[in-house]
């Protein structure tokens, strides 16, 4: 029902109560990741992203270094969404990049590898360089197609041209 500052007040109860049991790295991993869920619910980003920080060093101690990773790689996303949204994109595209190189480090996922791309496309789009964002697009869409989005491929390349036929407008250049 969106009681996110409730919800929080509960969670860190939580933590309170692990830690005073002796500590169990797994509950604060999850305990901290719902912090960081009601801080992004509340736009809070750079609270949200500490609280996922803490979440993946509580996963990393449990021995959980997979999943240390992947919060990790979620909170760094989540700050670049917050940025992007403020209209900081050089900062966003800087975030989003940081991501795809996690999701290389972790042997590639063609599912996010398409988002990233898709989202440095948006940043670039939004500072008007139409042909650098073209190129991402077409990224996007070559990960779509081998993560078996066909479908999802097909719509980022028509983008992709759609905002090359843009750009090119812009340019007075009709004949192209």
């Amino acid at each position: 029902c969106g009681q996110y500052e409730d919800a929080m007040v509960q969670y860190r109860r939580c933590l309170e109560m692990v830690a005073a049991q002796g500590g169990n790295k797994a509950h604060e991993k999850v305990y901290h990741g719902k912090i960081g869920s009601c801080l992004e619910n509340l736009k809070r980003y750079d609270e949200a992203a500490s609280a996922y920080e803490q979440s993946a060093e509580a996963a990393e101690a449990a021995g959980d270094g997979a999943g240390a990773l992947e919060k990790r790689r979620f909170a760094i996303e989540k700050q670049g969404q917050h940025l992007d949204g403020c209209g900081q994109y050089e900062d966003a595209m800087v975030q989003y990049r940081r991501c795809l190189e996690m999701v290389a480090a972790q042997g590639g996922n063609k599912a996010h590898e398409k988002v990233y791309h898709g989202k440095i496309g948006s940043c670039l789009e939004n500072l008007k360089r139409y042909d650098e964002a073209a190129s991402a697009y077409e990224q996007s869409a070559e990960a779509a197609e081998a993560a078996g989005d066909g479908a999802g491929a097909l719509e980022k390349r028509r983008f992709a041209i759609e905002k090359q036929g843009q750009h090119l407008d812009g340019c007075g250049q009709y004949e192209d």
